[in-house]
């Protein structure tokens, strides 16, 4: 059902287009004359997002899980079990309460910081911005609207965390786990050499075997489906944007169209020789004021340039570098060409590698773009954000007529000339030869027994027809008697080596011998890693994270692994033989370095249950739709 009123509201087919949706939802009891026109996803005290803006964000977060894990991602979301429309609900939520909680804070935003972010962002030039929306699925006022919130956001954590701030004794232990090194006694307990000694089971056996086991032989609910894929080019051409929409839009969103600030400047560049010596820093520097102060005693700038500058291109010009943005040439030169005082005169800039001389010839500061420049990006903005609204009325209004009748979707996609498309066949989830085919399947196997269905696909929408829909089934047991035998045999050896792993713990438990001792003992053969840290592994067992911090959490000689780990498809025993501790060089370097990641960390902590403790009091209302069809 489409829900997005506010989609059409600035454009010249806004009363068309209501009158078209309302007619539409007849059937679905909506009374457009009443409270409910004026429906919102969700409202946290006085402030409320709209079913169109959660449907966006929803949107955009899909996107950025399909660029992220592919044609799979629907299934790893279902692996996850994360529900894609609460998450977003969360988040909005989160948003709202930290930007209330910023305004009784006193904690603002600025359009210059977002700008300033997103510049940073960008790697100091805005040419890769449209890119960057293109990714993220979001339009720019969205995408700034986020960039907002995250800043207030690391804003208002840093703050709480200065009301968590952890103890000397918390920040030293923390660079000890994090910076010793240890040498660790590893034994791997493989199942699979002890499967032949699994005896063969009876017919009692394996029939129970295979009744409590049964969903694991099953083979996979699959569907068969013809489809339509109707995108925004069905919709593109019908969309008109009103000048005074266009005006509003550039009027609200001013970060959008002011260009950075930019300054023409001449330039001379001085490195220091490759020795590095102090004293030969001091002789480039030296020099650096010589020629500052020939320029004032007349001499021309370019002159000097051309011979000392060390950049050939600015060189061959006489010095003079053109326009440069800020942001592109580093914190250094645009504290000296950006500040707010700029001096035309030439000035000093200390770098890592050298000393530069600038002279600002021009400046532009925070330049904006002309309407009339902009007015052809700002129509095809506006146009994009309106696209999703008219194709799902388009896609409703199709459904809806293709359903009131009794043809199927060959029949009803002749009379709009819409092309169907096969699946290929009976499918399983993530199976078909196109990611769309695949991602239906997904979809479609999410409620089979829906012989037609209106699937949304993110930028598209999907009309789908259910051919055929083939259960989970498992065979019976004398199909794959032999598969079932190798299944109870792997899990007999598994329990097997499962129990030697135990025997190792508690052998080492009882009489302080080492891992390599107890092993030969039970020949079980045990590996040695030297050089384990927190952060990294060797090249054995301890690559997997889990394991090594569950084993050097504890941190002392002697240390094992409280119970077996699986690992590598074997079970795993460890043991700490040596540490190395961090020196008292490597403790002082690293000690501030911790105290600011404990503090940031304390400071999300606080954050999470001050945001806990704000859902309780709020007063929050959600429209129960949005949650509806995500699993």
């Amino acid at each position: 059902m489409m829900r997005t009123l506010r989609r059409f509201h600035k454009t010249i087919f806004g009363s068309i287009a209501i009158a078209m949706i309302a007619t539409s939802m007849i059937g679905f009891g909506v009374n457009l004359g009443s409270d409910r026109a004026k429906r919102y996803a969700i409202k946290v005290n006085d402030e409320d997002v709209s079913l169109e803006d959660f449907y966006r964000q929803k949107r955009a977060v899909e996107e950025r899980f399909r660029s992220q894990f592919g044609t799979e991602y629907q299934n790893l979301l279902q692996m996850l079990n994360i529900n894609v429309s609460q998450r977003v609900a969360d988040d909005l939520i989160n948003g709202i309460l930290i930007r209330q909680l910023g305004g009784q804070l006193g904690l603002s935003v600025s359009d210059r910081e977002v700008a300033s972010e997103i510049t940073e962002m960008l790697g100091g030039s805005l040419a890769n911005y449209e890119g960057v929306l293109a990714r993220s699925g979001m339009a720019a006022p969205v995408f700034e609207a986020k960039v907002r919130q995250d800043l207030l956001r690391r804003r208002v954590s840093a703050l709480l965390s200065n009301v968590a701030l952890p103890s000397d004794a918390e920040i030293q232990g923390d660079v000890r786990r994090k910076f010793s090194s240890y040498d660790v006694e590893v034994a791997k307990i493989d199942a699979s050499s002890l499967e032949k000694s699994v005896l063969a089971p009876t017919p009692d056996e394996l029939s129970s075997f295979y009744n409590e086991r049964k969903a694991r032989f099953e083979e996979p609910e699959k569907v068969a489906f013809r489809y339509v894929i109707l995108d925004g080019d069905r919709v593109a051409g019908r969309i008109m944007i009103e000048p005074s929409a266009i005006e509003e839009f550039y009027q609200t969103n001013p970060s959008r169209f002011t260009l950075p600030d930019s300054a023409r400047v001449e330039f001379i560049q001085l490195d220091y020789p490759s020795d590095g010596s102090e004293n030969a820093k001091g002789k480039v520097l030296d020099q650096a004021k010589e020629i500052i102060k020939e320029i004032s005693q007349g001499t021309k700038f370019g002159d000097l340039a051309q011979k000392y500058s060390v950049e050939p291109k600015s060189r061959e010009k006489g010095g003079d570098l053109g326009w440069v943005q800020a942001g592109s040439r580093g914190k250094e030169f645009d504290a000296v060409v950006f500040r707010d005082d700029p001096d035309f005169e030439p000035q000093l800039i200390e770098r890592d590698g050298g000393v530069d001389i600038v002279r600002i010839v021009d400046l532009k500061l925070g330049v904006r773009r002309p309407l009339d420049e902009v007015r052809g990006e700002v129509e095809a903005e506006l146009k994009k954000e309106e696209i999703p609204g008219y194709l799902a009325h388009d896609a409703e209004q199709l459904f809806s007529e293709w359903t009131a009748g009794q043809g199927t979707l060959n029949d009803f996609s002749a009379k709009y000339s819409l092309k169907v498309l096969e699946s290929g066949g009976l499918l399983g989830r993530a199976e078909g030869a196109s990611t769309d085919v695949r991602e239906l399947t997904g979809k479609v196997l999410g409620m089979p027994t829906e012989p037609r269905q209106l699937i949304d696909l993110g930028s598209r929408l999907a009309l789908v027809e259910v051919v055929e829909h083939r259960e989970a089934t498992a065979p019976p047991l004398e199909e794959i008697r032999d598969l079932v035998v190798a299944a109870f045999r792997a899990e007999g050896a598994d329990k097997q080596a499962l129990k030697k792993a135990e025997e190792l713990i508690v052998a080492l438990g009882s009489d302080g011998r080492s891992l390599t001792e107890v092993g030969k003992d039970a020949a079980i053969p045990v590996d040695f890693e030297k050089g384990v840290t927190l952060s990294s592994g060797g090249q054995g067992a301890l690559q997997d994270e889990g394991l090594r911090r569950q084993l050097l959490s504890y941190g002392a000689v002697g240390s094992s692994t409280p119970k077996p780990v699986r690992g590598e498809g074997r079970w795993i025993v460890a043991r700490i033989a040596a540490v190395t501790e961090p020196t008292a060089v490597d403790r002082e370097r690293e000690t501030s370095l911790v105290r600011r990641e404990l503090a940031t960390r304390e400071g999300a902590i606080v954050l999470s249950s001050v945001l806990n403790t704000l859902k309780a009091r709020a007063k929050t209302d959600m429209d129960a739709t949005i949650l509806v069809g995500d699993s």
